[in-house]
């Protein structure tokens, strides 16, 4: 008794049968064809690939991709996309198509807030709802004024208080003391500054001093000899030559004190 053939599901998959024995160049040149001709050749890429994969070997299949990657006209990017499994490319086609959607759905959503915005009803509630935010904007502007409105005469009041005149004597007198003592201090700064100074200049006022006492003591013999002939005794005595030598002496020592 013949068997009868029995026929197969209209639903099943095609059965893609395992490609013959090529070689990896003319694998690359096969896959090349299949990329450009489209998504459609998916299935007999995603087996073309394996195979390479597999005879290439683990050391050798990200060179054979760079090698051939003008033959293949895709990289190894595109290439791990080619061999996602089945599932994988499905739910990735399923989520791209649910963005797709939740884009026409937030369209729609968009276009009925719209027209419904552009409807009479629309515009008197975005008329009452710009409103309401005004009014809620007076408002808080209203209670700001009156708040810093209080705060100024809290301040005031306070300004009147004894405990803020007492305070502000207080201060004031702290910062007269306080004045004084800095006042002091760069007076005592000053001072021992002059003082510094004096000392440091002292080699140089006593080489002045002896100087202009030299120049007194000699201008005072030379008034001495003029003197002795007769040249000043209708002008000066010597007793008043002598005065006035001591004078400038005096004067002298006063301007350079050493």
């Amino acid at each position: 008794m013949n068997a009868t053939p029995t026929k197969s599901s209209s639903t099943e998959k095609p059965t893609i049968e395992a490609p013959p024995p090529l070689g990896l160049v003319t694998l690359a040149e096969r896959c090349g064809e299949l990329h450009r001709a489209g998504t459609k050749n998916r299935q007999e890429l995603r087996a073309l690939l394996t195979k390479a994969k597999q005879d290439a070997g683990p050391g050798g299949w990200t060179r054979w991709l760079a090698d051939n990657r003008e033959v293949l006209g895709f990289g190894e990017r595109q290439a791990q996309v080619y061999l996602l499994s089945e599932a994988h490319h499905g739910a990735a086609l399923a989520a791209k198509a649910a963005d797709a959607q939740m884009v026409r759905d937030t369209a729609k959503i968009v276009a009925a807030r719209k027209k419904e915005d552009e409807s009479p009803a629309g515009r008197a509630r975005a008329a009452k709802e710009e409103a309401d935010r005004a009014a809620g904007h007076a408002k808080r502007d209203a209670e700001m004024a009156a708040a810093e409105e209080a705060e100024e005469i809290r301040v005031a009041e306070y300004r009147k208080s004894p405990e803020y005149l007492e305070r502000m004597a207080e201060a004031e007198k702290t910062e007269f003391t306080a004045q004084v003592n800095k006042d002091q201090k760069e007076a005592l700064a000053e001072i021992a500054k002059r003082k510094a100074e004096r000392e440091a200049d002292r080699p140089n006022r006593e080489r002045r001093l002896t100087l202009v006492q030299d120049l007194v003591t000699e201008g005072y013999k030379a008034m001495l000899e003029k003197f002795k002939c007769d040249e000043l005794n209708e002008l000066v005595s010597p007793s008043e030559l002598e005065e006035i030598r001591d004078r400038l002496l005096q004067m002298v020592e006063q301007e350079w004190e050493v």
